[in-house]
């Protein structure tokens, strides 16, 4: 599969998933992300720079399952399961 038609097909999500350091989240409309604990506390939020990508830093984070809630500019919301090594 080519990137560029991915990208357009909205078929790229985020990567790398186990994450160690950055997670990296390619979209097309991608607005935000929200990365949530177990609990449902909010542990880091990143906004896209109007290039449908999002970086989303984990690195200092503690090794455990998070939930990543994705906003589109449609106003579309997803959530994914991330795991954190």
């Amino acid at each position: 599969m080519q990137l560029a038609w991915a990208l357009k097909q909205g078929k790229i999500g985020f990567y790398p998933n186990p994450v160690n350091d950055q997670l990296t989240d390619q979209t097309i409309g991608i607005v935000s992300a929200v990365l949530l604990s177990l609990d449902g506390r909010t542990v880091t939020q990143s906004k896209s720079n109007g290039s449908n990508t999002i970086q989303v830093e984990v690195a200092t984070l503690p090794a455990g399952i998070y939930f990543l809630l994705r906003t589109k500019a449609d106003g579309n919301i997803t959530t994914a399961k991330v795991l954190k090594n």
